[in-house]
């Protein structure tokens, strides 16, 4: 696993500590000047988030190996990444950070959650877009590839939207995705592989930062559906 310290990146720890899994080695990127996570971390009923991703691997038992760092494309990620034997690191990186051709270069499967059905919706926020849309969300697990979202597709599951809205950003998206990222790894540790399926051609454009007005009369009208931990 290939981490910065986000709530993201706890709730996957959590989700798969709590599914019986454990990664071969969690790679825990600290970006140097970058802005701190800890107002993220509170005490949440979706996933454990009160602790930074390197004492919750400590915590957990998962075997971690800090790397402190100028950006998630330093040299010494690379060198890292290189020497491992896995072939399969999940990613879940500094917020907005892209990984450069040489990492992808690197022949490793990036699997990564994006919080939107592909390929309809690409780009950011794309949660709040579907909810205004169709009053769904949706998770899907994918390689990642040098075009943004464009990556092959292993997995897609809906979810319903939860009953608090204000919970959306830090508490029910990382949910939603270690949810789905659970079950790939089940696949992956069961079937020994994952097939990916390229996407299906579209003329669709990006989602980019929904404005916040509108995010927050998408989260007042969101709450129609139950959706538990």
């Amino acid at each position: 696993m290939l981490l910065s310290d986000t709530s993201r990146s706890r709730a996957y720890l959590d989700s798969i500590h709590r599914a019986g899994l454990e990664p071969e080695l969690v790679i825990f990127i600290n970006c140097r000047g970058t802005v701190s996570a800890a107002a993220e971390r509170f005490e949440s009923s979706f996933f454990e988030n009160r602790y930074p991703v390197d004492e919750m691997c400590r915590r957990l038992g998962f075997k971690v190996r800090t790397l402190e760092v100028d950006s998630i494309n330093d040299a010494a990620v690379l060198s890292h990444v290189e020497a491992l034997e896995a072939d399969h690191l999940v990613y879940s990186g500094p917020p907005g950070a892209l990984l450069g051709k040489a990492l992808l270069a690197t022949g490793k499967c990036f699997i990564h959650v994006h919080p939107g059905k592909l390929p309809a919706y690409r780009g950011s926020t794309t949660m709040y877009y579907s909810l205004l849309a169709e009053n769904s969300l949706s998770a899907t697990a994918m390689y990642l590839s040098p075009e943004i979202d464009c990556g092959e597709l292993v997995a897609e599951r809906s979810f319903r939207p939860p009953e608090d809205g204000s919970a959306m950003d830090n508490e029910f998206d990382p949910w939603m995705r270690a949810s789905l990222l659970v079950e790939v790894l089940q696949r992956l540790v069961t079937e020994g592989h994952l097939a990916g399926r390229p996407q299906p051609q579209t003329n669709e454009l990006p989602y980019y930062v929904i404005h916040p007005v509108l995010k927050h009369l998408t989260i007042l009208q969101t709450g129609s559906g139950e959706q538990a931990p």
